[in-house]
């Protein structure tokens, strides 16, 4: 996939992000899954440990391991990707409840499946992650086109 500068994720970017969430390895014991709870939204690169899921009115707040946000910067909106994230940078030793009501041991090897939906508010971000602008949304179309024009479809 062409990483062109307007679907290059950067710090400060808000994004929207379709995972599945596994422990002991790809594919075995399901943890959690946007296919459930709706896409998860998050910025990115400034050490948010919270997004928020679905697209209810309220939202529910998902725990978001530092790992996953270090992952993500650099990454092209579209392109699904297979993480496998240490403890260390995982959700370290304490156990995690999941929204779906499942537990994550503490000290686990967090293993993601997972594709950046979408970058919701495209952030302008200065030294030492400070935001240089207000929040405000701006639904980007960069997924809908590549899909259109076939770019990172797998």
């Amino acid at each position: 996939m062409e990483r062109l500068a307007t679907n290059v994720l950067k710090a400060g970017d808000y994004i929207r992000v379709d995972y599945k969430l596994y422990v002991d390895g790809f594919g075995k014991t399901l943890v959690e899954s946007t296919d459930k709870t709706g896409p998860v939204e998050f910025q990115i690169g400034t050490g948010a440990k919270q997004g928020s899921t679905g697209m209810k009115k309220v939202k529910d707040v998902v725990k978001i391991p530092a790992g996953l946000d270090e992952a993500c910067i650099g990454q092209v909106v579209g392109l699904k990707q297979q993480l496998i994230i240490p403890a260390s940078i995982g959700f370290g030793k304490e156990p995690v409840t999941t929204l779906s009501g499942a537990t994550i041991p503490a000290g686990s090897t967090l293993y993601y499946e997972m594709r950046v939906r979408s970058r919701v508010f495209a952030s302008i971000v200065g030294p030492g992650g400070v935001a240089q602008q207000e929040n405000f949304l701006e639904v980007d179309q960069v997924a809908k086109l590549n899909a259109i024009m076939g770019i990172g479809q797998d």
